[in-house]
């Protein structure tokens, strides 16, 4: 902690003689009156660029500005920008993670698409996600199904991201630090990120960029059995050449990702409970019965506590004495041409290949094998490869009549190996007689112990792919004050899985088992606008979108099953308003999805097997409600970003949480009634050539419901709000420095609620409940600077 206080105080003293930095999205310049105005904003929502207020979706906009000040730099952090969306803590970037409006995806399943797609610079990123937001010009959150334009299974939205283009004009760059460290200033953990750029002209008519960045994150949960902390290690570069000469503009991009976690992987222990069930095979559901806490005296209650935590929902404590290492390493390479074939007319081509690679061994009872009764050890590697090619034809959209027609191929292949092959293993401990538990430990051959050593018990072995062919248009006819559109994508998808288990505890027998899923749909979208003036948007919208089947793994005592495709239909309206001379844009929408064949998740907790869990269909879930966004300047001083979300989104009558107990006509797991985010920055003259500025933001959500383990309120977790600020100047429109604090008031922000694997060495349910507690739930106090060159 010295070394990283000595370095934060070296930095600032730096910095504060330099003063700090300019940004450069197309939202908002630095100084009052550089900007342009926010009716100026351009985004590519519709694979155009247009005015933000021309696009007939509802569209969240963060620009690097904002980005920056706010310390959003990876995916997970972006629910902070964007009411309408949440972003799970998803580390290896597979398995989803992502809602809008309540729909989307958080599945262990290694081959689970995402409900919210997610693209950077035209590239689907599919299951091999961005790791870091470094150099990021401008995001876009479009909410509801866009798959007409959108390439892969975006049934929920889109997360649109664009990198800062390579510059011919001239050569610059810039450096930027974030310095924080564990309890130093009321920071509770420490994290110091450095990044670079620089832009290199080639030729008059061509350039590079190069990015690149390193993180060190420690101290966000304490080992206290081990007496350590938590760390994560990340480093990873971007490239991208640019290339216009004519008619013609080339882009080529290049990107390496690397990133290692260790002793802690933010799951904790909540609390201690049961649930008096049987597990009900030919449902997949436990035999209906009552939650109930468990008290002390009760068993795991007391070995538990008797490493020393305090189980709670605030908890950020293990105690583990097992290897706990996680490593990704995500690389991707694209290429994009864009030809302008005469004045109405422009053909593109995106190559892109991906590849994430993923080893993790975790602890999965999070207790020491001493004060147990079992000891069990995940271990899983996969390997993820991707190839996508997308051709699009496009008209003139100035013109009366406009159309974009194309294509789009996809494939993608997902392998895995799980068990004692990738490091895991499972050791039950049990007793005859009266010996004490205490003296089975450890790995007793007494004749009044038994010691089942079943490493898994099984090497579970899996391979998915999934291939996509479609054909996409979309067309547009102006009439005055009045537009028509409408467009579809005709999708060809094939699902095929291997599986294979190798039961090592029964004399090496196997069970292998493969499947394969074809389906061909025709996923849509049709409009109007009015437009009566410059200043105002009506809109209405309906659309059918598409996610692919998915193919649940085989299980140890499961044969792999399909899961049928999720199939949303939306109906929308909207307005958008712009006011103070282009300044302030306002934008209200309703909205109204049915959802047949909801992809969700459910998981069978057997002490032998840890916790597996498969996809599965919910056969209808309904999303209605109204969302609004605030963006632009008032003044030339207030700048603001604010948005909202209002959403009914229940389970269907009848539907089982997975104790058995009743969830029908309860607010969806992951989907808060009410969210709102505010991002505002206040700048106000130092001298004639530096400014001073303040801002703040606040994120806050009504109670929302972390797991469909159960019914009970025990898993729903209360209202709250996280608020971050800053102070600071900048000079030059070159420098800046700044000093921040996320989560001011400390408040916890727990992701979801888990259960672990029984402490008593029973095939009873789990008895022990755990919490996704990241650093989004700890104040972070520290600086911020820049420099650009």
């Amino acid at each position: 902690m010295k070394f990283h206080c000595a370095l934060l105080l070296s930095v600032s003293a730096v910095s504060f003689s330099s003063a700090a930095f300019a940004q450069d999205d197309g939202t908002a310049g630095d100084r009052a009156g550089s900007e342009p105005v926010s009716a100026d904003i351009l985004v590519t929502a519709q694979r155009r660029a247009e005015s933000v207020q021309d696009v007939p979706i509802p569209v969240t906009v963060v620009g690097a500005s904002q980005l920056q000040a706010q310390g959003i730099q990876e995916i997970s952090d972006l629910g902070r920008t964007a009411s309408s969306l949440k972003l799970a803590e998803q580390p290896g970037g597979s398995g989803g993670g992502g809602y809008i409006r309540g729909i989307g995806t958080f599945s262990r399943s290694r081959a689970a698409e995402p409900s919210v797609g997610i693209v950077v610079d035209g590239v689907v990123q599919g299951l091999t996600n961005v790791r870091n937001l470094s150099d990021i010009a401008r995001v876009e959150v479009l909410r509801g199904p866009q798959g007409t334009l959108f390439g892969q299974s975006v049934s929920a939205g889109v997360i649109n991201m664009t990198t800062v283009a390579p510059d011919p004009s001239r050569f610059s760059g810039r450096v930027s630090v974030d310095l924080t460290a564990d309890d130093f200033a009321g920071s509770n953990f420490g994290k110091q990120v450095l990044r670079g750029a620089v832009n290199l002209p080639v030729t008059d008519n061509s350039a590079l960029r190069v990015t690149g960045y390193g993180a060190w994150t420690q101290g966000v949960t304490e080992n206290i059995y081990k007496g350590n902390d938590d760390y994560r290690k990340e480093w990873g570069f971007r490239g991208r050449y640019k290339l216009e000469t004519g008619d013609f503009t080339l882009n080529l991009s290049a990107e390496y990702n690397d990133e290692t976690r260790g002793n802690g992987y933010f799951l904790t222990v909540r609390d201690t409970g049961y649930v008096p069930l049987t597990y009900d095979a030919s449902t997949g559901y436990y035999v209906p019965g009552a939650f109930v806490k468990q008290r002390a005296g009760q068993g795991s209650y007391d070995r538990v506590t008797a490493c020393g935590l305090k189980p709670s929902i605030n908890n950020y404590e293990t105690c583990s004495d097992a290897v706990d290492l996680q490593r990704y390493k995500t690389q991707g390479y694209s290429g994009q041409f864009d030809v302008a074939l005469n004045d109405l007319l422009t053909f593109t081509s995106i190559t892109a290949w991906r590849k994430l690679t993923s080893t993790t061994n975790n602890d999965i009872d999070n207790i020491p094998e001493a004060l147990a009764l079992t000891s069990v050890q995940s271990g899983v590697s996969a390997d993820y490869n991707q190839l996508t090619q997308e051709v699009r034809l496009s008209s003139d959209a100035k013109r009366p009549f406009s159309f974009t027609v194309g294509g789009f191929w996809y494939r993608n292949n997902v392998s895995s190996i799980a068990g004692p092959a990738a490091g895991a293993s499972t050791k039950i401990y049990t007793r005859k007689g009266s010996l004490p538990i205490a003296s089975c430990f450890p790995d007793s051959t007494s004749a009044l112990c038994n010691v089942y050593i079943t490493p898994g018990a099984f090497n579970n072995f899996q391979e998915w792919r999934t291939e996509n062919f479609s054909g996409f248009g979309e067309a547009r006819y102006n009439a005055g004050a009045f537009s028509v559109f409408a467009g579809g994508r005709l999708n060809y998808s094939d699902v095929s899985h291997r599986g294979l288990v190798v039961n090592l505890s029964a004399g090496g027998t196997e069970r292998s088992a493969s499947l394969k899923s074809t389906d061909t749909d025709f996923s849509w979208r049709s409009g109007v606008e009015y437009k009566p003036n410059r200043d105002l948007l009506l809109y209405g919208t309906v659309s059918r979108g598409y996610k692919n089947a998915q193919i649940a793994p085989i299980q140890n005592n499961d044969n792999p099953a399909i899961v049928l495709p999720e199939i949303p239909t939306s109906y929308e309206a909207g307005v958008k308003s712009t006011w103070l001379g282009g300044r302030l844009l306002a934008n209200l929408s309703g909205f109204y999805t049915r959802v047949k064949d909801y992809q969700g998740s459910k998981c069978a907790i057997d002490v032998s097997q840890a916790t597996t869990c498969t996809p599965f269909n919910i056969p209808k879930v309904i999303s209605k409600g109204i969302e609004g966004d605030l963006f632009g300047r008032i003044g030339d001083n207030l700048r603001i970003n604010a948005n909202f979300i209002y959403n009914v989104v229940k389970y269907p009558d009848g539907f089982l949480a997975q104790d058995g107990s009743n969830l029908g006509g309860m607010q969806l797991a992951n989907a808060p009634r009410f969210s709102a985010s505010v991002y505002s920055d206040y700048s106000f003259a130092l001298t004639d050539s530096a400014d001073g500025f303040v801002g703040f933001d606040v994120s806050y959500k009504t109670k929302e419901r972390l797991s469909d383990l159960s019914a009970s309120s025990y898993f729903v977790y209360g209202g709250y709000a996280t608020v971050g600020a800053r102070i600071g100047a900048k000079v030059d429109d070159r420098w800046r420095v700044a000093l921040y604090v996320q989560n001011l008031f400390n408040h916890t922000a727990p992701q979801q609620f888990s259960a672990l694997v029984n402490q008593d060495g029973s095939r009873a349910p789990a008895n022990v409940y755990g919490v996704f507690n990241t650093l989004a739930g700890l104040r972070q106090v520290g600086l911020q600077a820049s420099m650009d060159f």
